[in-house]
């Protein structure tokens, strides 16, 4: 397996760090902060003096590898390339050609521009999310009028997420974005609403992808959209147009028992936390456990594929304990996965031998029926032979392809179980289901 390769190679990094002599300590660290970086306390002194270790120690924290990082860092190099050609000025000289050459030519062959102005912008950024989905998605708050800033004003919404005061403002009367901003958006009021997706300074329209999921995540976040129905709307609404391009948003956190979200790749059909509407389900009074499942799953599914796959075959057993309790079905306690299927297929007529030969179920549907009990059967020995679980001597060699097949199935058969549920219970053919405590 082949590593990453870092968007900005150490001879761009080390151009940009050979004129860190002439800027203060403190600005250094300034810079780096108000990027949201933070230094690391373990890099040993090298060449240069304090201030080279001080850039050297906030460089180390970056992941050189990821777009959304690498835009953040390139604001800072940005910065403190415009604050040692200003000092220069001050005192009647400027950056050398030959020093402004060599910072261009070593930009450039990572793929980065150095504009007159001494900031660093992508050629091309790196993108998967195309044109026309981030063009839906810009339009689905100004065809559909919601305020991307929620129940925030702008500047306190656009704050969570960028350095108002460190990015430069179009209007040369204010110093910074900030200024720019408050006079347009309040005072003049002149800007259309949907301007955030034309403004090249905060990335949504031409930037990284990550920026571009960071940016759709908060404004979901519960400190700047209270209406959950909103929230719950929009999140379906961004991930279908968002998957075609392979992304989705998940839930990654919660505060005060509301979701916070984050975006990635999706990593499985169904995504790296299927939605199987836990939460609009009438029958599931308490779906606590299952959200901890699911929770475990996306936590684990590429960083530790035995603990998803035996996370998949607890949420299912869980789920067949849940209907069964409130059914009023009792199970030994040491009972297995196959035999809670089993008479959880049973209470629910899913197995073939309970569809009668008269009834409109075709041969191919008993077929798929048998294939659940099969898959249900198979979760259950993949979790013990590749998951966690009776003490192994040897390390799992699951990988994160075989807990996607885990989650995939699991979806499958949950999804099923969960839906004819409901329908038993609407039709009468089960008694109304216990509420649990």
């Amino acid at each position: 397996m082949t590593s990453k390769r870092d968007l900005i190679s150490r001879t761009s990094r080390n151009a940009v760090r050979g004129l860190m002599s002439e800027v203060y300590q403190a600005a250094i660290a300034e810079y780096w902060e108000a990027e949201g970086f933070t230094p690391a306390l373990d890099v040993a002194p090298a060449s240069g003096g304090v201030r080279k270790h001080t850039f050297d120690s906030y460089v180390k924290t970056v992941d050189w590898t990821n777009a959304e990082q690498v835009s953040r860092a390139l604001r800072v190099f940005s910065a403190l390339l415009r604050r040692v050609a200003r000092d220069r000025r001050q005192h009647g000289g400027a950056l050398a050609g030959d020093e402004l050459a060599d910072l261009k030519d070593s930009f450039a062959r990572d793929g980065f521009l150095v504009d007159e102005d001494l900031r660093i912008q992508w050629a091309k950024p790196p993108q998967k999310i195309s044109e026309i989905t981030r063009r839906r998605l810009a339009d689905t708050f100004t065809v559909g009028k919601v305020w991307w800033w929620g129940d925030l004003d702008v500047v306190d919404f656009l704050e969570r997420l960028y350095p108002l005061d460190a990015l430069e403002s179009y209007d040369p009367r204010y110093p910074t974005a900030r200024g720019d901003i408050i006079q347009h958006c309040f005072n003049n009021d002149d800007w259309p609403a949907n301007w955030i997706f034309l403004d090249e300074r905060f990335g949504i329209r031409s930037g990284p992808d990550e920026v571009l999921l960071a940016f759709l995540a908060e404004t979901l976040h519960p400190a700047v959209r209270r209406d959950e129905e909103e929230v719950q709307r929009l999140l379906v609404l961004f991930n279908k147009i968002l998957a075609p391009d392979g992304f989705e948003l998940f839930q990654s956190d919660a505060i005060s028992g509301l979701p916070v979200f984050a975006g990635a790749p999706r990593v499985s059909f169904h995504g790296a936390r299927p939605d199987l509407r836990i939460d609009k389900r009438p029958l599931l009074t308490d779906p606590r456990v299952l959200h901890e499942h699911l929770e475990r799953i996306r936590r684990s599914l590429n960083q530790d594929a035995p603990a998803a796959i035996a996370s998949c075959k607890e949420l299912t057993e869980s789920l067949c304990k849940i209907i069964l309790d409130q059914q009023n079905i009792t199970y030994p306690a040491s009972e297995d996965l196959p035999a809670l299927y089993k008479r959880v297929a049973e209470l629910l007529a899913l197995n073939a031998d309970a569809i009668p030969d008269n009834a409109k179920a075709s041969e191919t549907i008993k077929k798929i029926l048998r294939t659940l009990t099969t898959t249900v059967q198979s979760l259950a020995e993949l979790r013990n032979q590749l998951g966690l679980g009776h003490g192994r001597s040897i390390p799992s060699p699951a990988l994160a392809r075989h807990a996607r097949l885990a989650l995939n199935s699991t979806v499958t058969v949950t999804e099923f179980l969960l839906d004819t549920w409901q329908d038993r219970i609407d039709r009468k053919l089960l008694p109304p289901a216990a509420t649990t405590s």
